[in-house]
């Protein structure tokens, strides 16, 4: 991979290690403890390609070199912790390829790979990383059937089309679908009601996806008018031309676009919230809002933000009453966009 080594590293922890491996880019993960700096460039490092080291910079300024390897836990987590003494005993997996001779009997592969069916499906995975701002919260009965579809994978030798198979003909597929997100039932439903779907959503009623990813620039506009400012003149990119037949007396349904942003509006964190919970709790720790600003876009996957996504934070934090109002508006207007 080169200089994508890195990208790449947080990729695949993300799809098929089922960990957040973002944070530990820069310095050792705050909430997840199997996740170490060294350990993410040692990682970075297998996929360079080179059969070198990498060096890197601690927190403190130090460089120092990560050779390449991968953390034992990583791969195989559900086998015993290794002694100290026996530390020396584990084979180095110095290439790609060494890895995947590997990794094919590996349980926490399966379950990743549960994950990310599940999440193609359903728009949403049965457990996410604690460090996701929008990770679902943990539920035993998830955790359950999450390691049983894996263990049926492994037991079929990874067999992909059958694990959609399993997941697409269970019986709650066959559920009707609740709340389609675009209706005017969901648009006007009550908190109650909203939480009654999401509960049966997440016992695995039909998933509707929420509309296509849109712009992100298209969303700060729409954010900065709902909180109460102005749109300088330019083109509204949720509005989607059509041919229109002049000879047809035209019925006043909402457009697409009507449709699309009432279902935004209905999600959209108020500006004035002075107390507001943040979209992470992992960002308390974290003083200064700039900083908070871009761990949000590292979480988003958004490796390096542009000025002009950085200044519409600026310009969102302008136009709401405290940081953590803001940081809302931004985690939405990032989840929400291409």
């Amino acid at each position: 991979a080169g200089q994508r080594s890195v990208t790449l590293t947080q990729q695949i922890g993300r799809g098929l290690l089922d960990m957040d491996l973002a944070c530990a880019r820069c310095h050792d993960h705050p909430i997840d403890s199997r996740v170490q700096q060294h350990e993410f460039w040692t990682f970075a490092a297998v996929f360079h390609g080179r059969g070198e080291g990498l060096y890197y910079e601690r927190p403190d300024g130090r460089q120092r070199i990560a050779l390449p390897n991968i953390p034992h836990r990583w791969v195989w987590q559900d086998q015993p912790a290794v002694p100290s003494e026996s530390a020396s005993e584990i084979p180095v997996i110095a290439n790609s390829s060494e890895l995947a001779t590997r990794w094919i009997s590996s349980p926490q592969l399966a379950r990743s790979i549960v994950n990310r069916a599940w999440t193609a499906i359903y728009g949403r995975p049965l457990t996410g990383a604690a460090s996701e701002p929008d990770a679902p919260p943990h539920s035993d009965v998830l955790a359950e059937l999450r390691d049983y579809l894996a263990d049926q994978l492994l037991a079929e030798d990874f067999d992909i089309v059958g694990l959609f198979s399993w997941i697409a003909t269970a019986p709650p597929m066959r559920l009707e679908a609740v709340l389609e997100p675009l209706s005017d039932e969901a648009t006007f439903a009550s908190q109650q009601e909203l939480a009654a779907a999401d509960f049966k959503h997440r016992v695995f009623a039909g998933f509707e996806s929420p509309p296509k990813r849109l712009d992100f620039d298209g969303l700060l506009a729409l954010a900065q008018q709902w909180n109460g400012g102005t749109i300088v003149a330019g083109p509204n990119v949720l509005a989607q031309a059509r041919d229109v037949d002049l000879t047809k007396t035209v019925v006043a349904h909402p457009s697409h676009s009507e449709r699309v942003q009432r279902w935004l509006r209905s999600s959209f964190p108020a500006p004035r919230q002075d107390h507001a919970a943040l979209p992470a709790q992992w960002l308390e720790s974290i003083d200064d809002y700039d900083q908070q600003v871009l761990h949000l876009f590292y979480a988003a996957g958004y490796w390096k933000p542009t000025e002009t996504q950085l200044g519409g934070a600026t310009q969102l934090r302008a136009t709401s009453e405290s940081d953590f109002a803001a940081l809302r508006q931004l985690w939405w207007i990032l989840r929400n966009s291409q």
